[in-house]
């Protein structure tokens, strides 16, 4: 299990690095783009992250095993974003995210549930290993310049913008976090099944 957290950190800071390249970026058709690095660094590297495994939750993927990545990804979101704060980058990231933040802050949660499912769905596109990384790249640009949840991101996006001491972040975490395990569960059932 140190070995999976280990990774579930490193995909937690690799999906950091793409939501900064895109808070950082004025063009959200480019930010959308450059965000892709952070699924290339986990699929490059083989890294746990809860959004990816979680599509596979019934085919052997144990719920503790996910629970260990979801909070490992936690971890490196927030190390991440605690070592920006020692930036030059550290204004423009805080000010972006709370932008950010304040739409997620202002949406119903089960329209979050939804919009987390519907992320998971592109996400399983981008991560699926036989669709290669061109479909990596649409998954990812299409779930950005959408606006779906994806919860990984979203654990940045609230430590950056200073907001993950609040009660109602960890609800929307949670509801997003679900929305990601229902639309990635459902859709990898119901491809096996039309496949089988």
């Amino acid at each position: 299990m140190k070995k999976l957290f280990v990774s579930a950190v490193l995909a937690g800071f690799a999906i950091s690095v793409g939501a900064t390249a895109f808070l950082l970026t004025e063009n959200r058709y480019l930010g959308a783009l450059l965000f892709c690095v952070g699924l290339l660094m986990v699929r490059t590297f083989s890294l746990a992250l809860f959004t990816g495994k979680v599509s596979r939750a019934f085919d052997g993927e144990t719920w503790v095993r996910l629970g260990v990545i979801w909070l490992g990804n936690l971890v490196g979101t927030v190390c991440t974003a605690l070592l920006e704060t020692a930036t030059r980058l550290a204004p423009a990231l805080a000010e972006r995210a709370e932008t950010v933040c304040a739409v997620k802050c202002g949406d119903g949660l089960f329209s979050l549930f939804i919009l987390g499912m519907l992320c998971n769905v592109m996400i399983y596109l981008a991560v699926t290993p036989a669709e290669g990384h061109v479909a990596l790249v649409y998954g990812v640009v299409i779930f950005v310049l959408c606006g779906f949840e994806h919860c990984v991101a979203d654990m940045y996006y609230f430590a950056a913008a200073g907001l993950l001491g609040q009660p109602d972040a960890w609800l929307r975490l949670a509801v997003v976090s679900a929305g990601n395990a229902a639309g990635g569960v459902l859709f990898h059932t119901a491809r096996k099944w039309a496949a089988g």
